[in-house]
């Protein structure tokens, strides 16, 4: 029989906001940097990461490479600074060393088995990746690497896939992770991948969460439209009844879900024919921005 949670334990205290001070003169990468997790194989950057800048030490002749799919010589690098960045946090953290079990591959219960994966940067889902190991013990994963995961066709849902775990860091109680390599793969019942906002980001990601049978917790689609916050301000004045500040926007070429704002919510959208001489049309449409009923006159 294989169970499907365990009840919750006691988590170790683990710090609100991790930090990994500087131990020695070649520290010159502040832990969970943006620009660092803006490049890799996972966000379209290119070149290999940065070398010798996590403080600690932890074993380094485990096995990182994923049975039947290969990696690249850039994105194992990235493997290798992705695993030696969870174990820095671990460190810091006070938590053990994750221990390699891929000498002997884990069975499991396929098919009857919760399986949360998460396919990101260690240092942005640690606390969420503890929490998990602890309210269902073996089923919270992280993949260090799109290579980790496959996507097979789902039986009778055409148009739609499955996405297989054949290799991940597994999170229990205490704080304890396990490498782990499973035969057969387990499939996911739940997919959270860490993608980048912006264009050419998050492409691995992006098309591993794409027509998954399995929710999913992100997707490129809502990336951009999070990202979009002129969109989102008309979405909420127009369809959720949200007051926002009077708002005179112009756009060039804008996307069709921006067309057509109704100025009588407090916010208009102008659609400028071009990049250049515009500037009769602007000052004509700056008059729009005078005292509204919506507004305190006395403020700015």
């Amino acid at each position: 029989m294989c169970p499907l949670a365990h009840p919750a334990q006691d988590l170790p205290l683990l710090p609100s906001q991790l930090s990994l001070d500087p131990s020695g003169p070649e520290w010159d990468c502040p832990l969970g940097s943006k620009d660092l997790e803006e490049e890799g194989p996972w966000g379209g950057g290119s070149g290999l990461p940065p070398t010798g800048c996590f403080p600690g030490s932890w074993r380094q002749d485990v096995g990182l490479d994923c049975k039947g799919s290969p990696e690249g010589a850039e994105a194992r690098a990235w493997t290798v600074y992705y695993y030696s960045l969870l174990q820095s946090c671990l460190q810091q953290a006070g938590l053990p060393e994750t221990q390699d079990r891929g000498q002997v591959p884990r069975t499991g219960c396929p098919g009857a088995e919760v399986t949360l994966c998460v396919l990101g940067s260690p240092s942005t889902f640690l606390p969420v990746l503890l929490e998990g190991g602890v309210q269902s013990p073996g089923n919270m994963l992280l993949c260090l690497s799109p290579a980790w995961l496959m996507k097979v066709p789902a039986p009778g849902q055409p148009g739609e896939a499955a996405l297989l775990v054949s290799k991940a860091v597994s999170f229990h109680p205490g704080g304890l992770t396990f490498l782990d390599d499973f035969v057969p793969p387990r499939r996911a019942t739940y997919f959270l991948a860490g993608l980048g906002l912006g264009p050419g980001r998050g492409r691995e990601a992006a098309e591993l969460a794409r027509d998954l049978t399995c929710p999913t917790g992100a997707s490129a689609e809502l990336a951009r439209l999070l990202e979009d916050r002129l969109l989102t301000r008309q979405l909420l004045a127009q369809q959720g009844g949200v007051a926002v500040p009077a708002t005179l926007a112009f756009t060039y070429k804008p996307p069709g879900l921006l067309r057509g704002g109704d100025a009588s919510l407090g916010l208009r959208l102008v659609e400028l024919s071009g990049k250049e001489g515009q500037e009769t049309l602007v000052k004509e449409e700056r008059t729009w921005l005078g005292p509204k009923p919506w507004t305190n006159p006395g403020k700015t």
